[in-house]
C-alpha cells in the first residue's frame, strides 16, 4: 500500500522546513517539538465511537475530524462529498486555520484506511498544505510512546 501513497509524494516548503506529503513518525514528532509553521493534526474517521477511542488516546496535539460530521447524506450517496462553506467551518471549529499545514492520520491496522477518504475530500477542496501520517496511530504508538 505505501507505493500507491508514494506516487502522490509532493513537497511543501514552509520558511526554513520542508514539509513531505507522507511523513515519518519522527518527522511528526519534530514538527510537534519545534514547529516551523502552524501544524494542525487531525485523527480521520467515521462517527461518534471511533471519537471515543480518540478521547482515550491520540497523538499529541490533534483533534477528531469525523468525516460525518461534514456531510450531508442521502439516499444515493450516503457519504457524499462535504459542502465548501460547512467545510469550512467545521475545521475552524477544530482551530484549523487556512495557514497551517495539516497532517491527517487514522487509527485503523494499516494506518490507511479512514485517512484516504479524508485526503481525498481535502484534495477537492483545494486544501493543499497537507501531510499524511505513515504508519498512523497504531505505527505511532509502537514507534514513539
Amino acid at each position: 500500500m505505501n507505493h500507491f501513497i508514494l506516487r502522490f509524494r509532493k513537497i511543501y516548503v514552509t520558511s526554513s522546513k520542508t514539509i513531505p506529503s507522507v511523513i515519518s513518525r519522527q518527522e511528526l514528532k519534530s514538527l510537534l517539538q519545534a514547529p516551523p509553521c502552524e501544524i494542525s493534526v487531525l485523527e480521520t474517521d467515521f462517527g461518534k465511537q471511533p471519537e471515543t477511542d480518540f478521547q482515550a488516546a491520540h497523538i499529541p496535539k490533534a483533534q477528531y475530524f469525523d468525516q460525518l460530521e461534514c456531510t450531508t447524506p442521502t439516499d444515493f450517496i450516503p457519504r457524499g462529498l462535504p459542502d465548501v462553506q460547512y467545510f469550512g467551518e467545521y475545521l475552524t471549529r477544530l482551530g484549523v486555520s487556512n495557514t497551517a499545514h495539516i497532517v491527517l492520520y487514522d487509527r485503523s491496522p494499516t494506518g490507511f484506511l479512514a485517512f484516504s477518504r479524508a485526503w481525498l475530500v481535502f484534495q477537492t477542496r483545494d486544501v493543499k498544505n497537507l501531510s499524511i501520517l505513515n504508519g498512523g496511530f497504531h505505527k505511532w504508538t509502537k514507534d514513539i510512546n
